[in-house]
C-alpha cells in the first residue's frame, strides 16, 4: 500500500523534503511522517503518558491517511490536486438555497441491530433526533421528524449497510428561498 511506512525510508533518513503542502502527496506525507517522527529513538526517552499521547496521535494520522488513500484510489485521484477546488463551481450564497428542502433521517427496524450508536451520536454531537424506547430483550431507536435537521451524522455512524437512509420530505412544493421568504413575510416556525 502507498501508505505505508517501510524500513527503507527510514533508512534514507533526512533527505529532501517533500514538495509544499499544495502539491504534497499521500507518500510523500508517510515519507516526513517517518522522518519526523522516528519511533524508536522519541519513544524510548520520553515518559510513558507522552508515549502514549504520541503514538494515539500518529495512529490516528496513519488512519486518516489511509482513508484519503482509499477514497483517491476509488476515485481514481493520483494526486490531492487532482480535486483541489472540485467543489468551488456546487458553491452558491446561503440565501440562494430552497428552503423548502429537506432531509430526514429513516431508521429500517428490520435492518436495525439495535447497537445504538445512531442515538449516542445525535445526542452527543447533533440535533437529539432520535428517541430511546428501552425493551427487553433490546432497546428501539426511532428518529424524531420534527427534530431531525437531516446532517446524516446517524447514517455515517451506523455500522449496517442501508439501515439508516436520508429521506426527502419537502415543507413545500416550490423553490424558496431566504429572500423570497423574507419578502413574503412568512412566519418562522413554517420552516
Amino acid at each position: 500500500m502507498r501508505g505505508e511506512i517501510q524500513d527503507d525510508q527510514k533508512a534514507r533518513g533526512a533527505a529532501a523534503s517533500p514538495e509544499p503542502a499544495s502539491s504534497l502527496d499521500v507518500a510523500a506525507f508517510n515519507d516526513r511522517l517517518a522522518r519526523d517522527h522516528d519511533i524508536n529513538d522519541y519513544y524510548t526517552k520520553a515518559p510513558l503518558p507522552i508515549r502514549w499521547i504520541e503514538q494515539t496521535r500518529l495512529r490516528i494520522i496513519r488512519e486518516m491517511v489511509a482513508g484519503l488513500e482509499q477514497y483517491m484510489d476509488e476515485k481514481g485521484f493520483k494526486t490531492i490536486n487532482d480535486f483541489i477546488g472540485k467543489s468551488v463551481p456546487t458553491l452558491t450564497h446561503w440565501e440562494d438555497l430552497d428552503i423548502n428542502y429537506h432531509h430526514v433521517a429513516n431508521i429500517n427496524q428490520d435492518k436495525c441491530i439495535h447497537c445504538g450508536l445512531c442515538y449516542i451520536a445525535c445526542e452527543d454531537a447533533s440535533h437529539q433526533s432520535i428517541s430511546l424506547t428501552y425493551g427487553k430483550p433490546y432497546n428501539t431507536y426511532a428518529i424524531k421528524e420534527e427534530e431531525c435537521v437531516g446532517c446524516n451524522l446517524c447514517q455515517l455512524i451506523c455500522p449496517v449497510a442501508d439501515c439508516i437512509t436520508m429521506v426527502e420530505q419537502r415543507k413545500g412544493d416550490e423553490y424558496l428561498n431566504w429572500k423570497e421568504f423574507q419578502l413574503q413575510g412568512l412566519p418562522l416556525n413554517d420552516h
